[in-house]
């Protein structure tokens, strides 16, 4: 299995989180957040493209810090 990353990013108000966006084969794209911490917040996988993942981890980040 061979990973392809599309995006690392910090995200985010104070751009606390990190936003990665990448390839497996047997998943296809995926977004995965993680907190300054290093804890992974969300992992969500199958989307279509790079850029729907990237919009999804967005809208996840963006929904998770109005519930704080």
């Amino acid at each position: 299995m061979s990973d392809t990353i599309s995006l690392i990013t910090h995200i985010g108000k104070n751009r606390d989180y990190l936003l990665i966006v990448l390839h497996r084969d047997n998943q296809g794209w995926l977004f995965r957040l993680v907190s300054k911490q290093g804890i992974i917040l969300q992992e969500q996988i199958g989307y279509a493209d790079a850029i729907a993942a990237e919009a999804e981890g967005k809208q996840w980040l963006a929904s998770y810090l109005d519930k704080a």
